[in-house]
């Protein structure tokens, strides 16, 4: 596995990748850093960079999930969430297939490997408050304001 950090209007984000797939994305410098030698490295910081100056609102990036067989049915259901849009932890675990499983749900995407990616900023709580990000409060609202969110 290899390391990758770099500065966004968020702070730094380091990628975690191997040669074929995208791993992990997380906030703060995670570890050192190597030369960004690989094309899952170098397409990876294209997207996030034009996602970030408003050229981009769709990741087409090969990424690899490990989870339970309900954080993956999570994972994807935000995955699914259109740019621009928000949903709801109760939206998200019925999207998963599991509609009672709110707080479970909750959970996995407080768990989510690959923020920004996968964007779990898009889901909020049913009162319409952000909630928690592993980013922090403030990139939360960001990047909800970045693709036209007021709140």
């Amino acid at each position: 596995m290899y390391g990758m950090s770099f500065g966004t209007p968020i702070g730094i984000i380091t990628i975690q990748y191997d040669d074929e797939y995208l791993l992990r994305l997380l906030f703060g410098r995670q570890g050192p850093s190597d030369f960004c030698d690989n094309e899952i490295c170098r397409e990876t910081m294209k997207q996030i960079h034009e996602y970030f100056s408003g050229r981009r609102r769709h990741f087409d990036i090969k990424y690899r999930l490990e989870g339970s067989p309900l954080a993956v049915n999570v994972w994807r259901a935000v995955a699914g969430i259109p740019f621009g849009q928000t949903r709801t932890y109760s939206e998200i675990a019925a999207a998963a297939h599991n509609e009672k499983a709110v707080r479970a749900a909750a959970s996995c995407v407080g768990k989510n490997p690959l923020p920004v990616i996968i964007p779990c900023h898009r889901v909020i709580r049913k009162s319409g408050d952000t909630g928690n990000y592993s980013g922090g409060a403030a990139a939360k609202r960001f990047l909800l304001e970045l693709e036209g969110n007021k709140f």
